[in-house]
């Protein structure tokens, strides 16, 4: 049995894993999906000053709490940030780190500065056309999602994403994080975060691939809970 810590991305909530939890728990492991500070059923404590030091506590206190170790640590886009943040304060607890078409920070840098100034300056700019300092979420058919039920669905449970979180720098302080072992998934239908695959690969980390786009827990959730199978 292993304990999983799966973290969301941007402008969803933890229940975006609904499935993929299920799925996991059904073969008796362990499942945390905690909402990240601001988002999801937690969008009412949202505000200008939420940053990733916010959602890097919202996990460490998640993990603290629930007395866990030997926890495979999974990030979605944004959520990859948040784990490498994690995993940097607490390596003992850390069993791996999954990557799930998501951010793959260097040290010092923010989520703008690792996904490059095209993305970056589209999502400052729908911030600035809304309240300034929250980013909205895209169409449900810009992150891959065609099916007419899950349409709906994200429509309804998405929420804008405080923008210090994409802002703020991670400074990374403990060198036993090298030591993690680490795996990325890159969803065959997203090419928004290619520059995260080859980065990848330059840092010798190990990857696999899901024909999905990119919220593969949402509509494909058997074969990414059968990739963590196999990683674990």
């Amino acid at each position: 049995m292993s304990n999983f810590v799966l973290v969301h991305g941007g402008m969803i909530g933890g229940n975006c894993w609904k499935k993929v939890r299920k799925i996991l728990e059904y073969k008796q492991h362990e499942v945390l999906a905690p909402t990240l500070t601001g988002l999801g059923e937690r969008k009412h404590l949202s505000s200008p000053d939420i940053d990733l030091e916010t959602h890097i506590q919202d996990i460490l206190n998640a993990i603290v709490y629930e007395e866990l170790d030997n926890v495979v640590l999974i990030g979605h886009s944004y959520g990859g940030m948040v784990i490498t943040g994690v995993a940097d304060r607490i390596p003992h607890k850390v069993k791996k780190l999954i990557y799930v078409a998501a951010v793959l920070p260097k040290n010092g840098e923010s989520m703008f500065d690792a996904v490059g100034s095209e993305i970056s300056s589209f999502l400052s700019r729908s911030a600035e056309e809304g309240n300034g300092w929250e980013v909205p979420a895209g169409t449900p058919q810009s992150y891959g999602i065609h099916a007419s039920e899950m349409i709906n669905w994200f429509v309804k449970m998405s929420t804008p994403h405080p923008l210090k979180s994409f802002q703020q720098k991670l400074h990374l302080r403990n060198i036993a994080f090298d030591g993690i072992e680490k795996v990325y998934i890159k969803c065959s239908q997203d090419q928004a975060l290619d520059a995260m695959v080859n980065r990848a690969k330059d840092m010798k980390i190990p990857s696999c691939e899901i024909n999905s786009g990119h919220f593969p827990m949402l509509t494909a959730p058997e074969a990414l809970a059968d990739l963590f199978f196999t990683q674990v």
